[in-house]
């Protein structure tokens, strides 16, 4: 096991698997919201999806025990 915390707590083999359900919001967004900004946002970063990789691989420490404690 890593170094996470969730990686260190007990686990139990029988436990129910549950589907993840994303919450609604109590009150919809009002014209001056975060959402009406999020969709500029998105086409600006879409194009960044595809094309070229980087060149050089990223310095990251080979052990994932170091690199698991710089998450």
């Amino acid at each position: 096991m890593g170094d996470l915390p969730t990686e260190l707590l007990a686990r139990d083999a029988h436990a129910p698997e549950l589907q993840a359900v994303v919450s609604k919001d109590q009150y919809s967004a009002g014209p001056h919201s975060l959402n009406e900004a999020l969709a500029t946002y998105q086409k600006l970063f879409e194009q960044y999806l595809d094309g070229e990789t980087a060149i050089a691989r990223a310095p990251l420490p080979d052990d994932l025990g170091i690199r698991s404690k710089n998450l």
